[in-house]
């Protein structure tokens, strides 16, 4: 097990700290599939109590960046540009569709608060905020596709969300730009109420990101 190098930002609280340097910690390869995560050591490297670190092991198991296995431990899964490709090309197909029925429903007042919320976004720009920008940008996408008042097509697209979709701006340098950028290209959209267009840029949001983000992988792991 590699502990080096973990170093927990100040800016997070504690919980989203440890559950960001392990995380990336695992997609980085410092932690290898089936490599066995111990509380002790992942404690004493962090200088935090076994808490915090159990509830961050957990969240990260939802996430299917581990496994916890009685008697065993937190074992570490594997990840792949398939899962990269998969996870992607799902949520590009399910997620437009929930915006175009969202199309139907959606209310002056959430249109409002997109734009509001990017607007916030491009605040959280200009300070390097990444993960104020994450939090942001979750609450973005919920309430456009969650307008569509799907449950059954949400929950699996929330499902979608665990893990590495949230995330990515703390791994693609420039995603933060450009998700804003094609966020007023999709509030323009809904606005003049464009429901082919609406579906053609989220298609493009999401495909993009899983193309940068199966490059930047391949470059890490030298593939």
């Amino acid at each position: 097990m590699s502990l080096h190098n973990l170093p927990i930002q100040k800016r997070h609280t504690l919980h989203e700290g440890i559950v960001t340097t392990l995380r990336r910690a695992i997609l980085d390869g410092d932690f290898k599939a089936g490599e066995k995560l111990g509380q002790e050591e992942l404690a004493q490297a962090l200088g935090v109590s076994r808490m915090p670190i159990r509830e961050a092991l957990r969240q990260l198991e939802k996430e299917g960046f581990l496994k916890i296995e009685t008697h065993v431990g937190a074992i570490v899964q594997p990840f792949t540009i398939d899962d990269i490709e998969e996870i992607y090309e799902l949520r590009a197909m399910l997620e437009g569709t929930a915006i175009e029925k969202a199309m139907k429903y959606i209310t002056v007042e959430e249109k409002m608060e997109l734009k509001e919320l990017n607007n916030a976004m491009e605040q959280a720009l200009k300070g390097q905020k990444s993960e104020e920008f994450i939090t942001l940008n979750t609450k973005f996408h919920q309430i456009l596709r969650h307008a569509s008042n799907g449950r059954r097509i949400n929950t699996i697209i929330d499902m979608l969300w665990n893990g590495l979709p949230p995330y990515s701006p703390n791994i693609l340098p420039k995603q933060m730009h450009h998700s804003i950028q094609e966020h007023h290209e999709l509030l323009d959209a809904l606005e003049n109420n464009d429901v082919n267009r609406v579906k053609a840029i989220t298609n493009k949001h999401i495909l993009r990101t899983r193309d940068e983000l199966i490059e930047y992988f391949r470059e890490k792991r030298g593939d």
